[in-house]
């Protein structure tokens, strides 16, 4: 069967005697193709396969002996009768393709190993395909390979499968192998891309299936396959290369080497926090939490990212704990290669890697606010306000339900939104309000903090207060905009927004320019702040701050 009507659908095996997953296997689903037996526990002839009861052809030596519950297992062997057809043109059971399933039954429960695995049959097979068979057909059923076994062996994985199976296909990829690094940067860029929650409904082929499929989707333009002009604008300097094309499975051998699949089963520890990071990863199935000792817990799923801010920060210290939910496949990407495709993308994907770790950083700071107990609860109605321009103080503000917007003379600095904090910088700060918070939904729910609480938790939590003290100073960098042009931030062009500090009209601005900004708050920054804030805004760390960065931050 097909998983969907995509031209990408991925192909499913069933065996249609059976209806219903195996008790215990929900959490599976999703997660890998091979995930358990289908079973119709309303019909007697499927606790015991017999020939009405699934297929005897693909019924391993255990079905036959009256003792043994439908498993996972069965499926295993199912698998290396069809792979040992696939290979052989054979049944390992019937060479001559004539027995019926009565007398398939009495030789599956007499000779129970297969007994053309060592034949002029399979003469031509390599000796890591003859193991994979071996595995999958082994007739205890304890002893057999499991799916996550299976999808790891070598054979499987293309490490030892001959490479002059398919005539051409080598001297294919060797065309292409010389391109292989500016692909690999490619597939990365678009890997990136597929992974910003915004762009997912873009995806052409559904989220269920794989990542390395979806890029080639995309690169190809949904044709089917790639050639030179997908992938370079100087094909026409190799002609070999330009004349020919690649092939999904000839996309997925040139990306083995370096985007390495991994398997993790469900309760694996991918890495803990504290760890150094030498790798990233994409999630292609499966999902994943992540944790920090601070008490953050955050699920990801299909097409998210995890390990890049190890890579990216200074100390290359993990920041929080991935650990398996379920089983898991993902992309694996070491340090050499991040770097190497940071390199050779457009300068727009570095930064756009760091920003999505900062706020990383600040969302993790706002669960845990918001997750602490006894917070007090407040509601509001359309245009009700939460705080007032005067008001003391002395607490922040946790969204719940509905959008607040925080307004200065009534212009927009922010909306803050379910999970988002508001009201920061002035409790930061220990000013009082220079802004209205009003509610702008049909009904907003909200909890706030105090100084008390607050203190008590950063005294536990000491990684919060940077995270705050950022989250703040960027507040503030917004609320002299607004005050500046004398416009709502949301509404304003980002050009024009960028035009207004940069005073010299170079194309960026320092230190000195955002210092001038700042002074139209009549907000004492101190110079350890602005460096805070500055090197927060440069996200290339040139020491200065182009456009790019300006929009990679403030675009959304």
């Amino acid at each position: 069967m097909l998983s969907s009507k995509s031209d990408s659908a991925t192909i499913k095996l069933v065996d249609f005697g059976c209806t219903e997953h195996l008790p215990g296997f929900e959490q599976y689903a999703g997660s890998l193709d091979l995930d358990g037996l289908l079973v119709d526990h309303k019909h007697s002839s499927c606790n015991e396969i017999r020939t009405s009861g699934g297929t005897v052809a693909y019924s391993p030596p255990e079905s036959f002996d009256g003792k043994t519950a439908i498993d996972t297992p069965l499926d295993m062997w199912a698998l290396g009768i069809i792979l040992h057809i696939m290979l052989t043109g054979i049944h390992p059971f019937d060479r001559d393709g004539e027995a019926d399933d009565e007398m398939l039954q009495s030789r599956i429960s007499a000779i129970r190993r297969p007994p053309r695995l060592d034949s002029r049959d399979t003469q031509h097979l390599s000796e890591s395909a003859m193991d994979l068979l071996r595995r999958l057909l082994e007739p205890d059923p304890t002893k057999r390979l499991t799916a996550p076994e299976m999808l790891e062996h070598p054979w499987v994985r293309g490490v030892t499968a001959k490479a002059d199976v398919m005539k051409g296909s080598d001297q294919k990829l060797s065309n292409y192998r010389k391109f292989r690094s500016k692909i690999e940067t490619k597939v990365f860029e678009k890997l990136m891309n597929l992974s910003d929650e915004k762009n997912r409904s873009s995806n052409p082929s559904g989220n269920a299936d794989s990542l390395v499929e979806q890029a080639f989707e995309l690169l190809g333009g949904g044709k089917g396959f790639l050639n030179m002009e997908d992938i370079s604008k100087d094909s026409e300097d190799d002609e070999t290369a330009a004349s020919t094309s690649l092939t999904f499975s000839d996309f997925s051998d040139l990306l083995g080497e370096n985007m390495q699949n991994k398997y993790f089963p469900a309760g694996h520890i991918v890495f803990q926090e504290g760890d150094t990071g030498n790798h990233m990863y994409f999630l292609n199935s499966g999902t994943c939490e992540v944790s920090t000792k601070d008490g953050f817990r955050h699920i990801l799923k299909h097409g998210d990212t995890f390990g890049e801010g190890g890579l990216i920060n200074e100390n290359g210290k993990r920041s929080a704990t991935i650990r398996t939910v379920t089983p898991v496949h993902a992309i694996q990407i070491d340090r050499e290669c991040f770097q190497k495709y940071l390199l050779g993308s457009s300068s727009a994907l570095a930064l756009k890697i760091k920003e999505r770790v900062n706020k990383r950083k600040f969302g993790r700071a706002e669960y845990i606010i918001g997750d602490q107990k006894n917070l007090i609860r407040h509601e509001a109605r359309k245009g009700g306000k939460i705080f007032r321009n005067g008001d003391a103080a002395d607490t922040m503000f946790f969204v719940v339900d509905g959008t607040v917007e925080v307004q200065n003379a009534g212009l927009s600095v922010y909306q803050a939104c379910p999970g988002e904090l508001f009201g920061v910088s002035s409790f930061y700060f220990n000013q009082s309000r220079d802004a209205d918070a009003i509610c702008t939904t049909d009904r907003c729910v909200v909890k706030a903090i105090n100084s008390h609480q607050m203190k008590k938790l950063v005294k536990e939590m000491p990684d919060l207060e940077p995270a705050l003290h950022e989250m703040a100073l960027r507040r503030e960098f917004q609320r002299a905009i607004v005050r500046k042009l004398k416009s709502s931030f949301k509404t304003m062009d980002l050009g024009e927004i960028f035009d207004a500090i940069d005073l010299d009209h170079s194309g960026r601005f320092n230190r000195d320019e955002l210092r001038d900004l700042l002074t139209h708050l009549d907000f004492s920054i101190s110079e350890s702040e602005l460096t805070i804030l500055f090197n927060s805004m440069d996200l290339d760390g040139t020491g200065f701050i182009n456009f790019e960065e300006f929009s990679t931050m403030f675009s959304s």
